[in-house]
């Protein structure tokens, strides 16, 4: 009787453990395709987003000082080549993600060199020819994963200039 009850107890831990490592491999992955069914991800399409109010559904809890620009990407049928100018803007940023929500690639406008981006996202399986020195290659680990553009918000005239700027960012696969 007493064996039965340890026996119970062990496999009653062992359920619990391997229930918390099941939930911590799946949890981000199933936050992350209901993000996207969410949101309406299409594929490698880029969405421009307004100042976020309650309604806003571009980014899940938006910063209302900031305007968004966003992308489901995938690499199934290659990589693909994002290029912006993002002159004249206040602070703004980038980042890269995984399905699992990690991020895995983040810059913002104090760390580049230049206002005109140029990337190319590839997998890490991916072989790419000589890229150009002004193109930074950026390996993801996942075929799936998003883009994320940040822009401060200071004033009105800052909405006009960050809407000329998400117009002309770009995405398309790589040739």
């Amino acid at each position: 009787m007493k064996t039965h009850r340890i026996l119970y107890g062990v496999v009653l831990i062992l359920g619990f453990v391997m229930g918390f490592k099941a939930f911590l491999n799946f949890y981000p992955e199933i936050l992350f395709q209901g993000a996207k069914k969410k949101i309406g991800g299409l594929e490698n399409v880029l969405r421009l987003g307004n100042l976020p109010d309650h309604t806003s559904k571009m980014v899940v809890k938006p910063n209302p000082d900031f305007m968004y620009v966003s992308c489901f990407y995938n690499l199934e049928n290659g990589p693909l080549q994002l290029t912006a100018n993002v002159s004249n803007a206040n602070y703004w940023s980038v980042g890269f993600y995984e399905p699992n929500t990690i991020n895995f690639y983040v810059k913002n406008d104090k760390q580049f060199n230049s206002n005109k981006l140029n990337f190319i996202i590839t997998h890490k399986g991916y072989s790419l020819p000589k890229a150009d020195d002004n193109i930074e290659v950026i390996k993801s680990k996942t075929k799936k994963g998003l883009i994320l553009f940040r822009f401060l918000v200071n004033s009105n005239d800052d909405v006009k200039k960050i809407k000329r700027i998400q117009k002309n960012i770009q995405i398309k696969q790589f040739e």
